[in-house]
């Protein structure tokens, strides 16, 4: 089972809290609400997200909330008319402009080619659990329990690429 992320799809803290095992949608949204400021910092995320994902595919890399310190954290390659656009918002004294490296679409582009390589993989003997983009736009990830031989693989096939490899068990099931 593979599970792809485009992980700059999330708006989430630093320390994003898990729901536990057997917990109800209600509790999540419990402990989620607690934060303060965490769902208007959700709705500005998302809506920066939006345009992000739209108008400038080209340069927008994801979207993080900051809620200590009450901000949104938006990353993209620098471009002046991103830049302009948030400059413009009314709610831009709660967003914070970071550069990134590399932008979503190129990143999700870049999972794309990998996943195409499934079978390559699989018959060398390697699988992965989670591939998806950092909303940093710092690379594509691939999870797997094979981290060594998977660096060494995609080293191979994907040279130069900014491709992140972490060690990823499968993925849980959580009842049912």
């Amino acid at each position: 089972m593979i599970i792809v992320a485009a992980m700059s799809g999330c708006a989430s803290t630093p320390n994003e809290q898990r729901p536990a095992p057997g917990a109800t949608s209600a509790q999540t949204l419990d402990s989620t609400m607690s934060i303060p400021g965490q769902q208007e910092l959700n709705i500005i995320a998302d809506a920066v997200q939006a345009i992000g994902r739209q108008d400038f595919v080209e340069v927008f890399a994801g979207v993080e909330t900051d809620a200590a310190n009450g901000r949104v954290v938006v990353y993209r390659v620098p471009s002046a008319s991103f830049d302009r656009m948030i400059a413009s918002r009314t709610d831009v004294r709660r967003i914070q402009v970071s550069d990134a490296q590399y932008s979503e679409r190129r990143l999700l582009d870049l999972v794309e080619r990998i996943k195409t390589r499934e079978h390559d993989w699989q018959q060398a003997g390697m699988s992965v659990n989670l591939l998806g983009v950092r909303h940093d736009g710092a690379c594509a990830t691939v999870g797997t329990m094979t981290v060594e031989p998977f660096r060494r693989w995609l080293a191979d096939r994907f040279p130069g690429e900014p491709i992140c490899i972490e060690e990823s068990g499968p993925a849980a099931s959580w009842g049912g």
